[in-house]
């Protein structure tokens, strides 16, 4: 059976340094194999502005090895 890696990154629009590092760490995660699935951006809760939240995904290296068992 296949199984995932789920990992969310949160980045706040209103950060330069933030918005600035999105491109890299989106870059560096696709390398390891990840795959952005949804981008979601959110008022946060109890304070002013907003964040961007990217979900990403791929498959376990751990849900391969079961098929090949």
């Amino acid at each position: 059976m296949k199984t995932y890696e789920n990992e969310v990154m949160t980045f706040d629009p209103l950060s330069a340094k933030s918005m600035n590092s999105m491109p890299d760490k989106l870059r560096e995660w696709g390398q390891a194999g990840f795959k952005v699935v949804s981008v979601v951006h959110a008022n946060a809760e109890g304070r002013a502005g907003s964040n961007i939240h990217v979900f990403l995904t791929r498959e376990s290296a751990s849900g391969e090895e079961e098929d090949a068992a």
